[in-house]
């Protein structure tokens, strides 16, 4: 792919795993390359999240059944999916969105659009040819404590291959799993394994990225945020919040659960809303082979060198709300039934990240109203699965107009809960512009 654009240098506003991700292949172009983040690399959401590559589960968060039946119990403390109250206009907007596309056509359509992105999960995080150690890979395996709860699942796997998303899963009894995952304690039902995923240590890959970028000529700014990008007849001008400004031939903005107001006036018409979600690393005599999963409880458990990391909960807010140290006890109550032999006194790097959820469960990757601006964030709990693949397909649309894999629905620009049909079997797709 060659380039068309006269675009020599880019600022990427956001140094989390998207937005380096992003800078590592506009690099690739012979891009000169500009990171300002307002605080350091993966201080969001990327530092210390489950750290999965799993492109086969890569689905819109807003699915029919599940997460219906989480927000109804979503004022509950207890429940894995809560609303931080007061809540103001922009959330409830934001949750009324969000159940409309958990409807069984717009999901169906919205895991269509998704499909693409995630097949090329795996491809992409290989060309960045990341050290030795930060990546392996595993199957995942899937448990359940009722059989109603793999039944459900089972039925979005299939779904899920309707969609255009590629499963390779075989069934685990609870005998072949009680030998294989003796930690596992939900053994009532039988498991599902999917095959030929991955795993990562993503404070390693933020770091890993970050040298990359620099090794190769690239400049990463730190805690300077960024007030205001304003596009101007010589290029995108990006101002920070220490009175400095700069000129660009164009800018990505990755800011992750923060990207609404730099937007403002962009047409970007679906909005960003922070789900804050949870971690902590427990000891373990005997790690699991490979990350666990359990959806009803919406609990990911992933292998460390001591033993696992247990993450989970989405907790709707304002990305500057307090955090609710309460809800690290929350997720303890609702792992502790699911795991064997762990220490539960030994947590530890406990983390809280505000991940960046958009109401139809799709990244925003694209082009903002002016042509000179591009859009890099929305990818809830998939940042990590989706990175290497978000950020090769927009360098590629940042130089040459152009991309692998068509971001069309995928567009800053379109609306969360417009819908027009598809034309075949009444599939509906998103529908773009004001």
């Amino acid at each position: 792919m060659t380039r068309r654009r006269d675009v020599r240098t880019v600022c990427v506003v956001g140094a989390g795993v998207v937005g380096l991700s992003t800078a590592w292949f506009l690099q690739e172009f012979g891009v000169c390359v500009t990171v300002i983040e307002a605080i350091r690399p993966g201080a969001g959401a990327s530092w210390g999240n489950a750290g999965w590559v799993a492109p086969s589960l890569a689905t819109p968060l807003p699915e029919p059944g599940v997460v219906t039946a989480s927000l109804r119990g979503a004022l509950r403390h207890e429940s894995p999916l809560t609303v931080r109250l007061p809540p103001d206009l922009g959330l409830f907007r934001f949750v009324a969105q969000f159940m409309w596309n958990s409807r069984p056509v717009p999901w169906i359509s919205n895991q269509r659009a998704l499909s693409p992105l995630a097949r090329d999960a795996v491809a992409a995080l290989d060309a960045m040819n990341l050290p030795s150690g930060i990546q392996r890979k595993a199957e995942l395996l899937v448990a359940f404590t009722r059989d109603t709860d793999r039944a459900r699942f089972e039925a979005e796997v299939m779904k899920l291959r309707e969609g255009g998303q590629e499963l390779a899963t075989e069934t685990m009894t609870p005998d072949e799993l009680s030998e294989a995952y003796p930690i596992v304690a939900a053994r009532t039902s039988p498991a599902l394994v999917v095959h030929d995923q991955r795993y990562v240590d993503p404070q390693r890959l933020v770091t890993a990225l970050g040298r990359s970028v620099e090794s190769r000529g690239g400049t990463i700014q730190v805690g300077e945020p960024v007030t205001r990008v304003n596009p101007t007849p010589e290029g995108v001008r990006v101002h920070t919040a220490a009175g400095r400004a700069e000129v660009f031939d164009a800018t990505v903005i990755a800011a992750g659960a923060w990207l609404n107001e730099l937007v403002a006036g962009l047409g970007v018409h679906t909005t960003v809303q922070a789900g804050r979600g949870y971690s902590f690393n427990l000891t373990a005599p005997v790690p699991p082979r490979g990350p666990l999963y359990f959806p009803a409880q919406r609990v990911a458990c992933t292998p460390t060198a001591r033993g696992l990391r247990v993450a989970g909960l989405m907790e709707f807010a304002r990305p500057s709300a307090r955090v609710a140290a309460s809800r690290v006890g929350t997720l303890t109550r609702i792992a502790r039934p699911l795991l064997h032999d762990v220490d539960w006194h030994s947590a530890s790097d406990v983390w809280v990240g505000s991940r960046p959820c958009t109401p139809d469960g799709l990244p925003l990757l694209g082009v903002t109203a002016d042509e000179r601006v591009f859009v890099a964030g929305g990818h809830g709990m998939w940042g990590v699965t989706l990175a290497a693949t978000s950020g090769r397909n927009l360098a590629q649309l940042v130089v040459t107009g152009q991309s692998d894999i068509d971001l069309t629905p995928l567009s800053p620009l379109r609306r969360a809960w417009s819908v027009r049909a598809r034309g075949t079997r009444g599939v509906p797709k998103p529908v773009i512009g004001p």
